[in-house]
């Protein structure tokens, strides 16, 4: 069907039915309740009233449909008044309560509070006056005289009162006699204690300083800063030719690599077998180390497990700074600062030491 509009019979409030909707059909009206038909059941219904209407009656006002309309219109009136109602309750009985007359309660207590008050001030006017002491007239005018022949004394004296001297000193009064001055004994100077120059102990455990290294031993080195230490150049063997230091290079990259596998494996025993000459090139690895990521991931923490397990083969039974080792474990439960601190050990104790040796010491089965 075509969109419709329909007026409720009850207060005349209009609605909108959709096209699209039933042919016909009813619903109760939002604002008064009564019902509201439209199509073939507005007209059913309108038929039907008028059936039922006797003839010759006349629809006026207090007609059936009078009665309809009325009484849905006093339905929703009523309605609305009580929406008003509980809407302006809170509001008209905080209204009533501000403009509430002071209750009896509150009138009879303001005269009580006033007479305390007022006996609490009369009560201190009575202390200060029965407190203070009286004057006695008799010796205020003794004292009035005894004054006037003391100022009349320092008259007849030349001695005017209330004056300055030249030097700024009150007439009347004698001036201050300056007191001697104590001479200070002087202190006799003290004699400047001589230094006495301790002697240079040995290195940390490594031994004295070694020959041709400047005084550079491994406790220089090893409190050096980081980024100081492997900074520090670390210069080949005697005698290592380019092609050796090239092969060198190449094997300390595969065993100190997480992931070389056989490749790596067989690097770690080529450069154990190579000896002394290798050392530098493996001192230089924990350098790259550092300056990669300062031990902070897996592969650098593997190349530097790695490197002290070689250096050690190599040094065999020479002696160094300590048995600590930074072992690399899968769990990773080893932080950066312990390999750091390996590496930097044997950083110190190879520019130190370690390179001024010019053959390790072998173990005792090898001898």
């Amino acid at each position: 069907m075509s969109e419709q509009i329909v007026a409720c019979p009850g207060c005349g409030k209009k609605f909108r039915i959709p096209d699209g909707s039933p042919p016909s059909g009813s619903f109760a009206c939002t604002a008064c309740g009564a019902d509201v038909v439209w199509g073939g059941a507005a007209a059913k219904g309108a038929a039907a009233k008028g059936a039922s209407k006797p003839a010759g009656a006349k629809a006026g006002r207090g007609g059936d449909a009078g009665k309809t309309s009325s009484s849905g219109a006093r339905r929703a009136k009523a309605r609305r008044a009580r929406e008003e109602a509980a809407t302006s309750e809170p509001e008209a009985g905080a209204g009533r309560r501000s403009r509430a007359a002071p209750s009896a309660k509150e009138k009879n207590t303001l005269p009580i509070v006033l007479s305390i008050g007022g006996a609490v001030a009369l009560i201190g006017v009575l202390v200060i006056v029965f407190t203070s002491k009286p004057t006695d007239p008799l010796a205020e005018a003794q004292r009035l005289q005894e004054e006037q022949r003391q100022a009349q004394a320092r008259e007849e004296s030349g001695t005017p009162v209330g004056k300055l001297t030249s030097s700024g000193t009150p007439t009347g009064t004698q001036p201050d006699t300056p007191k001697p001055e104590t001479p200070k004994a002087e202190t006799p100077a003290t004699a400047p204690t001589p230094t006495v120059e301790t002697p240079k102990p040995p290195d940390s455990g490594i031994g004295a300083v070694a020959e041709g290294s400047d005084g550079r031993d491994y406790a220089y080195y090893f409190k050096m800063d980081p980024n100081d230490l492997y900074a520090v150049e670390v210069p080949e063997i005697a005698g290592t030719t380019p092609e050796e230091a090239a092969e060198f290079e190449r094997q300390a990259r595969l065993a100190f690599d997480f992931n070389s596998g056989g490749p790596g494996m067989n690097a770690e025993r080529v450069l154990a077998k190579a000896g002394r000459k290798a050392m530098p090139f493996i001192i230089r690895q924990f350098s790259a180390q550092w300056k990669a990521s300062q031990f902070k991931n897996e592969n650098e923490q593997f190349g530097c497990y790695k490197a002290q397990q070689i250096c050690r083969q190599i040094i065999k039974a020479t002696k160094f700074k300590s048995d600590f080792v930074a072992r690399f474990p899968h769990q990773g439960d080893v932080g950066p600062d312990k390999f750091e601190r390996a590496a930097r050990m044997w950083t110190a104790w190879w520019l130190g030491e370690g390179q001024y040796i010019e053959q390790f010491t072998p173990f005792p089965d090898e001898e």
